[in-house]
This record gives structure tokens, C-alpha cells and sequence, in this order.
């Protein structure tokens, strides 16, 4: 299945799940994915807003100019008369579920998807260039990015999140 596919896929799921999906929600949630095993392979970068892959803004433009999707203000919404690519996922559903339940609280405000993307990205950076991923490590990585942007408990919240994702959602799902 290609990249493009499984976005259209993705989409459709969350909007029947009645997510208001904004470009950059769907970034993160796509980041969050990937990060659990789903078969999308997108090259994420750290960009102004946390995790951002050019490739993923690009299949959402062109979905959109193909007439796969609509882009009203910020929301990203499925035709209904586009045909359904995927069948039933479960795997997908059940990350879905993980995420928005244990994750993200049902809450895709704009900081809280910055701040747990951003999160997740500084430790995976870290863990990729061999340092150790302790959490004086990852706030000082993720302050040099965010400066004070968020509050010491957002980030302890944020930590204690991506902490709980990479146990609990890597090995369970």
C-alpha cells in the first residue's frame, strides 16, 4: 500500500470518528503512527510546530487537488463520494483508540499537538545520535528548540505521555 493510500485511509478514520483534522493534527497523529508501526513511511524533520514531514504536506495537497479531499479553513475532510481505499483496520483503530484515549486526551489543540510531537521527536533525536534519553537530557533538547514556550508541568506531563507511548503503545500495539 503507498504512502497516499493509507493517508486517504487515515483521513477517512478520523473524520468518521468525527476529529476535526487540521494539517497540522494530522502531521502529529501521522508522526505518532509511524512511531507505532503503521506501514506509512514519512521523513519527519524538526520543524517550527515540532515532528513536520514535507512529503505528508505534499500527499495532502495533492489528495486535495485530485478531489480526494476538501480543505474547508483548517479542517481536512473526506469526500463522501471519493470510494473507500482501505477495508476495516483494526490495527490502525486500535492505535487510533490508544492515542486519543492515553495520548491526546481527545484534546488536538494546537499547543498540546506541538508540545507532544515536539516531545517524542527530542527523545527519538536523542536516541538516534546515541545520547542518553534521561529527562534532564530531553528538557534541555527540547528547551533549546521551544525556549520557555511551554511551563515546566506541561513538559513534565508531556515527558511522563511520550514516556507511557514508547512503554506501553510500542510493545502492546
Amino acid at each position: 500500500m503507498s504512502n497516499r493510500e493509507w493517508l486517504l485511509g487515515l483521513i477517512k478514520r478520523l473524520n468518521d470518528l468525527n476529529n476535526d483534522i487540521t494539517k497540522i493534527v494530522l502531521q502529529k497523529i501521522t508522526f505518532f503512527l509511524q512511531e507505532l508501526g503503521e506501514p506509512c513511511q514519512y521523513t519527519f524533520e524538526g520543524y517550527k510546530y515540532g515532528p513536520f514531514s514535507h512529503g505528508l504536506a505534499s500527499e495532502i495537497q495533492f489528495l486535495e487537488q485530485e478531489g480526494f479531499i476538501d480543505i474547508e479553513g483548517n479542517s481536512i475532510l473526506f469526500k463522501d463520494n471519493t470510494e473507500p481505499i482501505r477495508e476495516k483496520d483494526e490495527k490502525l483503530d486500535n492505535r487510533l483508540t490508544f492515542l486519543e484515549k492515553e495520548i491526546f486526551n481527545f484534546d488536538h489543540s494546537f499547543n498540546k499537538m506541538e508540545l507532544l510531537g515536539t516531545m517524542l521527536y527530542c527523545k527519538m533525536a536523542l536516541e538516534e545520535l546515541g545520547d542518553e534519553t534521561c529527562k534532564d537530557n530531553v528538557f534541555k533538547e527540547f528547551k533549546s528548540w521551544k525556549g520557555d514556550k511551554f511551563t515546566e508541568e506541561d513538559l513534565e506531563n508531556a515527558y511522563q505521555k511520550v514516556q507511557y507511548f514508547l512503554n506501553k503503545g510500542k510493545s502492546e500495539l
